[in-house]
């Protein structure tokens, strides 16, 4: 079942009133695996975290070479 708004409807075929009912209630049942991308359990936090600090660290790194040459 694809969301409202795609596919058949793009197509110009619009989807039922049920359809459209069906839809709207599995949307609002929300996520159905914590592997959903809309789900709150992010698992790419800590990597970013790190990332950020090693990017720190390594233009910090350039701008104290910099400054010698």
């Amino acid at each position: 079942m694809a969301s409202l708004g795609t596919d058949d409807e793009a197509a110009g075929e619009p989807p039922s009133p049920e359809m459209i009912a069906a839809v709207r209630k599995a949307e609002r049942e929300g996520p159905v695996s914590p592997l959903v991308p809309t789900s709150t359990l992010d698992a790419s936090r800590p990597y970013r975290l790190y990332g950020a600090i090693g990017l720190a660290i390594i233009l910090a790194a350039v701008a104290l070479w910099g400054s010698f040459a």
